[in-house]
């Protein structure tokens, strides 16, 4: 896959796990997260996948996010890393919990999932 054709194809994955119905569907989520995932998320604490798979379908509230400035770079044929700036839409319209933010998808017998996620806050 060429690096645009990547670019494209993990941005619309990472598109998919800050969609709603992805985030409310165990099945969904299992599928594009690594068996092995981690996050360290951009309020400090650490997510495993089972807590991810587990905490986000209960989520009373649905939130919108914003996400724009992606980039790719492929670490090797298996694997690359994803990264964008991202933040919460405000019922305003206004953008705000802005992060940087970095993923390390991996391609193997599931297709491309999930294997590391990390938040950082950005400066607005």
């Amino acid at each position: 896959m060429r690096d645009g054709e990547l670019l494209d194809y993990l941005r619309e994955r990472e598109l998919m796990l800050q969609e709603a119905g992805t985030r409310a569907d165990r099945a969904a989520l299992a599928r594009l997260l690594h068996p092995r995932f981690r996050e360290f998320g951009r309020s400090g604490r650490t997510y495993t996948r089972e807590a991810v798979l587990s905490e986000l379908p209960a989520a009373s509230a649905p939130v919108s996010y914003h996400a724009e400035a992606f980039e790719v770079k492929a670490v090797s044929a298996d694997a690359a890393l994803l990264t964008y700036r991202s933040g919460v839409l405000g019922m305003d319209g206004r953008i705000g919990q802005q992060a940087l933010r970095s993923s390390l998808w991996v391609h193997g017998d599931d297709g491309w999932q999930l294997l590391f996620h990390q938040g950082t806050p950005a400066a607005t």
